[in-house]
């Protein structure tokens, strides 16, 4: 994704689709066969899959942010006169679904809590504190089937799980929210924290240790709350998880690690590379202005 196009590449990096964008501020989420663009402060959202696009949104009031479920819904975030926000549910028809006006919560984020249902996540000042609000809306039927409070805590991560949960991670410790429940499942966040990476399965931190010796954390934490592991690595620039296989990138090494802590597989790197994305076919190394795929099929057989 750029500000003038988007494009779409085959595993072995063919350029099957491109799009023109034209935006400002473009923001790309994904879910399994469909791309959302939408211009953050802007007023443009536009659904994509790999080779059809399938429509765009002009918004009346600037977008704050939007998400894509994997069977084509989406949901943008606005600003709205006399409220906080405006969430906005469409399907891949650009067709109105549900609206909903938040005059108590600044909206951070919606997920896609079930195929009818969308958790929005927010936060409200109480005195010098600020709370995290939850509200998990049913738009087919309108209904708001819960509200969740966490209180005096920030969010800085959200991620829809495959179970149907939604984790936040927060300045305070993880917090799963489910149709029944929501509770803290770890206190793994501290202030040294300086990264992480969330998939639908597993969490993966990164923290500081010792500045002095550039040591690092990494602590991986399993969708309940069970702490995998933690072991400490010198220079560590990113880290990534896909379902058991956590990634961690150092200076000059790449290391695929199980939810034992044991390394499964080492690759070698150059010290160019700066942010590390993977699935299980297969890992990219992302530099400034380029990726490197490695096949680290191996480390799965």
């Amino acid at each position: 994704l750029s500000q003038k196009k988007l494009t779409v590449y085959s595993r072995n990096n063919v350029v099957i689709s491109n799009y023109v964008i034209n935006l400002s501020a473009p923001v790309l989420k994904v879910s399994d066969d469909y791309m959302l663009v939408f211009d953050r402060g802007g007023y443009t959202v536009k659904l994509c899959g790999s080779f059809d696009e399938y429509g765009t949104v002009t918004t009346n009031d600037p977008i704050i942010t939007a998400s894509v479920s994997d069977k084509g819904y989406f949901v943008v975030v606005t600003e709205a006169y006399g409220y906080n926000a405006q969430v906005t549910v469409y399907n891949k028809n650009m067709d109105v679904l549900y609206y909903w006006l938040s005059a108590e919560t600044y909206v951070l984020d919606v997920v896609f809590s079930s195929s009818d249902a969308v958790s929005v996540i927010g936060i409200s000042p109480d005195k010098e504190n600020i709370d995290i609000y939850v509200h998990r809306i049913n738009f087919r039927t309108g209904e708001l089937q819960k509200n969740y409070v966490i209180e005096d805590s920030f969010p800085f991560g959200i991620k829809q799980k495959n179970d149907n949960s939604c984790e936040i991670l927060t300045d305070g410790g993880v917090y799963s929210v489910r149709s029944d429940f929501a509770r803290k499942i770890s206190s793994d966040i501290t202030a040294s924290t300086v990264t992480y990476f969330q998939d639908v399965r597993n969490t993966v931190l990164l923290s500081h240790v010792d500045s002095a010796l550039d040591e690092y954390a990494v602590t991986a934490i399993s969708p309940t709350g069970t702490k995998y592991f933690d072991i400490r690595l010198i220079g560590v620039n990113d880290v990534c998880c896909y379902y058991d296989v956590f990634l961690v990138l150092c200076d000059n090494n790449l290391y695929v690690i199980d939810t034992e802590g044991s390394i499964l597989y080492t690759v070698e790197t150059d010290g160019q590379y700066n942010g590390i994305r993977a699935n299980r076919e297969a890992l990219y190394l992302i530099g400034n202005d380029s990726a490197e795929k490695i096949d680290i099929s191996e480390a799965f057989s």
